[in-house]
């Protein structure tokens, strides 16, 4: 499986750097980081020094990026490849921050996460090791909190495995002790079947949402081999 999976990621190489799902010369931020990180877990080769040009580009003249997402799988990324942005994005992130905050009831219908924004704020917060200043770290804590449901999950009405994953790595990453949180008992009634990962796996080699076929994705095989590894289960 290994190889098979190695294999469908570096067919997805493009020829002047980064990654497409679809195979075209048209490279993003996504897919490259979804890419390295599965080489990474699956502890392939890195070295690319044309990917870690095409995520330098993406940063602008100030230090800034077209969005936070942008910012994240950029930083990310060349992380993964040992590299550094050109210039300091702590600024940028931290403007970011100071706006953290969001009205779960004006969400769009089709947000999967309500703290998918908030979660990569605050990833690369403790990435780039930022040292906000402590009212503003408390405040972010106490309004992931303000989430916890009690299932011990946590989510806008009833909690999800993916908005709890995400309060977690939170907190975790704000210095929060999460062992007396209670949310272990919500994540045990979730908890993944190795089973129904590996059938996602197609004959490319790529994972796709579902057992019942679909196509394969660089994000949707990085959600499929992180969970393997996480559990242990996967092998050549």
């Amino acid at each position: 499986m290994r190889q098979r999976v190695i294999r469908y990621v570096l067919d997805r190489k493009c020829l002047a750097g980064g990654f497409c799902f679809y195979k075209l010369e048209e490279p993003n931020g996504s897919d490259t980081w979804h890419a390295l990180s599965i080489l990474n877990l699956l502890q392939a080769d890195l070295a690319d020094e044309a990917t870690a040009a095409y995520l330098k580009g993406t940063q602008h003249a100030d230090g800034s990026y077209d969005s936070v997402y942008a910012a994240y799988f950029a930083i990310k990324s060349l992380a993964l490849l040992g590299e550094t942005t050109s210039l300091d994005p702590r600024p940028y992130i931290l403007r970011n921050l100071e706006h953290y905050r969001f009205d779960a009831t004006k969400l769009p219908a089709e947000v999967i996460s309500m703290f998918r924004r908030t979660s990569y704020l605050i990833d690369l917060y403790g990435v780039l090791e930022m040292d906000a200043d402590g009212p503003l770290r408390d405040s972010m804590v106490e309004f992931i909190l303000g989430f916890q449901n009690e299932d011990g999950g946590f989510g806008y009405l009833f909690s999800t495995l993916l908005d709890t994953a995400r309060a977690l790595a939170m907190l975790k990453n704000l210095g929060r002790p999460i062992e007396e949180l209670g949310a272990e008992g919500f994540i045990r009634l979730c908890e993944p079947c190795e089973a129904y990962i590996l059938n996602c796996q197609n004959r490319l080699g790529g994972f796709s949402r579902t057992m019942q076929g679909g196509i394969a994705t660089l994000e949707n095989t990085w959600h499929g081999i992180h969970a393997l590894t996480l559990l242990s289960s996967w092998t050549d």
